[in-house]
């Protein structure tokens, strides 16, 4: 799979998983966008990411907030920590 021209944003992108995602995308030829609430992370991350890698650090954290359907099949509140931009 190629993501030549994709831009992929990871929230939480600064470790872990998340900058695992970062590090394989920008493999594949994806321009990686990653966001973190810790200025320190982005920092240290961005120095191991290939050049052309953004980061910003979210300020706010909020949770996404599920409604009376997701209650009802018996699931929690859920956050998705990445996503993609075409």
């Amino acid at each position: 799979m190629t993501l030549d021209g994709k831009r992929i944003v990871l929230l939480g992108g600064s470790s872990g998983i998340g900058f695992a995602t970062a590090q394989a995308a920008a493999r594949e030829g994806a321009r990686v966008v990653i966001a973190s609430s810790r200025k320190t992370r982005v920092d240290q991350a961005l120095a191991a990411l290939p050049a052309g890698a953004e980061g910003h650090v979210r300020k706010n954290q909020t949770a996404f907030r599920c409604g009376r359907s997701c209650r009802r099949a018996g699931n929690g509140p859920q956050r998705s920590r990445s996503f993609l931009i075409s």
